[in-house]
């Protein structure tokens, strides 16, 4: 005898049942997202622009490989995170030498970003510490609060939090 659940659960059984004059046998009709769909998207966006959802920071190329630093560099336009969205664009035109440019736009009625914090690293296969890093803006909407040299994180506090803050972050490696 044929076990009622196990009909349902197998193939596309439920779906026969519930639509049998739309089904056919040449053609599945599949309008479900496959939750592993969405997993290489969301790596990718959290390898890029990630927001923890107990802190008030956003981290910018937080596992961006080294290789990408070049001179043509790599970036990301508009990018959605729970705080807001952010755009930006690393180059690395030396070994010794960093420039990320990055606007953040806050979004309405959504927690305060204080805090972004960009990961830095060279164009070669060693690690590299920060040796100097400096914010360039034209409305004074951002600075540099802290240098992590064990992880190559610079923290960036942002003084205004609502509007849109556009800078230029240079950094010097050792």
């Amino acid at each position: 005898m044929c076990d009622p659940l196990q009909s349902i659960i197998s193939n596309d059984a439920y779906r026969f049942y519930m639509l049998q004059d739309r089904f056919d046998d040449e053609e599945r009709d599949l309008d479900f997202c496959v939750p592993s769909t969405m997993l290489t998207p969301l790596l990718s966006k959290w390898q890029l622009v990630f927001t923890p959802f107990d802190s008030d920071q956003i981290f910018i190329a937080r596992a961006a490989p080294a290789r990408w630093y070049t001179a043509e560099g790599f970036g990301i336009d508009n990018a959605p995170a729970r705080l807001g969205s952010v755009s930006f664009n690393v180059t690395s035109p030396s070994s010794s030498k960093t420039s990320v440019t990055v606007t953040f736009t806050p979004v309405k009625r959504a927690p305060v970003a204080k805090t972004l914090v960009v990961r830095v690293k060279n164009a070669g296969a060693t690690a590299a510490q920060i040796k100097a890093a400096a914010v360039y803006t034209q409305d004074d909407c951002a600075s540099v609060s802290s240098i992590a040299h064990a992880t190559s994180d610079v923290h960036i506090t942002l003084t205004s939090a609502t509007a849109t803050c556009s800078f230029t972050l240079h950094c010097s490696l050792m």
